[in-house]
């Protein structure tokens, strides 16, 4: 919902994810506004990979980082918490490049987690899964400094 939304303002999308053909589902479905949706196939839990998303991404302006991976089973933390907390920090100087061309404006970062996180409980025994979706909700402001954007 949130990609169909900013492309049918005019946004430009990317949307990155380990399995190809979902990616290609979302572009096939959500292509149709004035924005536009680009697919890049990586796995953000690898640091090449998410370095070389963010290189191949540094071309255009960042205004929004958002974030939605999420996996669970016991070893969640890594996808969940490690993974968004690289990506986040891999991509700062686009979303700092990104408010710098648009006056007025500032970039942000949305973590979409979960319920499980702030709810009391184990989540049907989800330990880490509901733990790392915890740590989540206060991760952006602890990472990115007022200066360089807004986390909502």
């Amino acid at each position: 919902m949130i990609t169909q939304a900013l492309v049918t303002n005019g946004a430009k999308v990317y949307i990155i994810g380990r399995r190809e053909e979902a990616l290609k589902r979302v572009v096939e479905q959500y292509n149709s506004g004035p924005g536009e949706v680009i697919a890049l196939p990586g796995d953000i839990s690898s640091k090449d990979d998410v370095k070389h998303l963010a290189d191949e991404i540094a071309e255009n302006n960042n205004n929004i980082r958002f974030s939605n991976a999420g996996k669970p089973d016991f070893n969640s933390a890594q996808t969940n918490l490690t993974a968004q907390s690289f990506t986040t920090a891999a991509f700062l100087p686009l979303l700092a490049k990104g408010r710098d061309v648009t006056p007025g404006y500032t970039s942000s970062v949305v973590n979409v987690t979960s319920i499980s996180g702030v709810m009391k409980g184990s989540s049907g025994r989800q330990f880490a899964y509901t733990t790392s979706k915890a740590c989540m909700l206060p991760l952006p402001k602890k990472r990115c400094p007022p200066s360089v954007l807004t986390v909502p």
